[in-house]
């Protein structure tokens, strides 16, 4: 028996700045940094797909938005597919650091849940701004689909920290 899926799934991002004053006498402050700003471009989306026996897993590769499923999964037309993308700015030259979460759970009205493991980050986890302040990042994972999952959209949000590294 099969069961066909649809997934939209939204990201919320959390970011920090340091407020601590790099100070070495009474009369020298360092500048405070400026704070970072996330826009998200758009979700992470695992597409319209179906589970039969025992499920499976469907990967969206985070550089290039690949799909790739295995185990007991079709994957289906109809329904976009694609790794999360977000606009980052902040202090030109300052490097950051991304945090993903180890994981996610997906739930439908009505029940059902299924998760996504192992975020990955692209181009990296840790980079520094451009000389105008700005990065993109994009952002896969790992979708765990049981074979006893019923149909359904499925949705979600997860949170990523963006924060300076120093």
């Amino acid at each position: 028996m099969m069961r066909i899926i649809l997934i939209v799934f939204l990201a919320t991002i959390t970011f920090a700045t340091e407020s601590r004053a790099n100070t070495t006498s009474s009369r020298v402050i360092a500048p405070k940094p400026m704070n970072i700003t996330v826009r998200q471009l758009s979700p992470i989306a695992f597409g319209t797909f179906a589970s039969s026996g025992s499920g499976g897993t469907i990967t969206i590769e985070a550089g290039s938005g690949a799909r790739i499923q295995s185990g007991d999964i079709s994957t289906l037309s109809g329904g976009d597919y694609g790794q999360a993308e977000f606009a980052i700015a902040g202090q030109p030259g300052r490097e950051i650091v991304i945090t993903p979460p180890a994981s996610v759970v997906l739930g439908k009205t009505g029940g059902g849940d299924m998760i996504i493991t192992n975020f990955k980050v692209s181009p990296a986890e840790i980079l520094t701004l451009d000389q105008t302040g700005t990065a993109k990042i994009k952002i896969g994972g790992i979708l765990k689909v049981p074979g006893s999952v019923s149909q359904g959209t499925y949705n979600g949000f997860f949170n990523v920290t963006v924060r300076y590294t120093r």
